[in-house]
């Protein structure tokens, strides 16, 4: 119960309901959208409504200020210039066919270049492998023709001066490559014809070039260039049996054989 000395306020009623959760619900929505406020503020004494006054009129300059110095700002913003920035054009880009031909051409410099190279290590080679004399290819009787000839030359060369001789000869010859030295050294040694009669390892009953001393003689004249001296005593003598094995198709044994079937 109240008590006789509180004091006594105004008080209006704009919601009632039994469940106090709705009440409260509605008590905050009260409070947002009601002039309760208002009317609190007009039941004030006159010093504190002047007092309000003066604090809105300065808040309001405030706020017009700033307004104006917006305003201000945006007349005088630097006008933004639109710049345009030039494409270059695309670069021409030249068509497969004219690639491949660039690259050929280039290709055909640098074979001529490497051929120009070899050209002089061969003369390099040979002036280096120039003894104090000059052997006379007509002593060995070459190129040999019969396998008499053949066994001739190999009692010959059981004097290690001869051997060293002809090692010396044949590696003048030359070459610029392993197959085109190898070739050129047996061309010089023997001819076609005794070249059919015999074999590397003596098969079908025919004299093994593998068991002549004629054999180490001519790897050492391969050795003799300098664009072949690294290469294996395998790799000359693989070489060395295929041109026996084709040496029935050299100087028209192949049409000679063409012919007769």
């Amino acid at each position: 119960m109240p008590g006789a000395d509180w004091t006594r306020f105004r008080v209006r009623v704009m919601y009632s309901h039994d469940v106090y959760e709705i009440a409260c619900a509605k008590l905050l929505e009260a409070t947002i959208t009601s002039d309760l406020n208002t009317e609190d503020e007009d039941n004030r004494p006159e010093y504190m409504k002047r007092i309000g006054r003066s604090c809105k009129r300065i808040v309001s300059s405030s706020e017009e200020e700033e307004e104006e110095q917006g305003r201000t700002a945006a007349l005088h913003a630097p006008t933004k210039k639109k710049t345009y920035t030039q494409i270059a054009p695309a670069p021409c880009i030249p068509s497969l066919g004219a690639i491949a031909k660039e690259i050929l051409i280039q290709l055909d410099s640098i074979r001529e270049q490497q051929l120009l190279i070899l050209v002089q290590l061969q003369k390099i080679s040979s002036s280096q492998a120039v003894p104090d004399f000059t052997p006379d290819p007509t002593h060995f009787g070459l190129p040999l023709s019969t396998i008499e000839e053949l066994q001739c030359l190999e009692e010959t060369l059981k004097n290690p001066e001869e051997k060293k001789n002809l090692t010396v000869l044949l590696g003048m010859v030359g070459g610029m490559t392993l197959k085109d030295t190898v070739g050129r050294v047996l061309k010089r040694t023997m001819n076609s014809s005794l070249a059919r009669l015999i074999n590397w390892s003596g098969a079908n009953r025919k004299p093994a070039f593998k068991g002549l001393t004629l054999k180490s003689v001519v790897l050492d004249a391969v050795r003799r260039n300098a664009l072949t001296k690294d290469n294996t005593e395998k790799e000359i003598e693989l070489l060395i049996t295929r041109w026996l094995q084709l040496a029935s198709d050299r100087d028209g044994g192949r049409s000679q054989r063409a012919n007769r079937q």
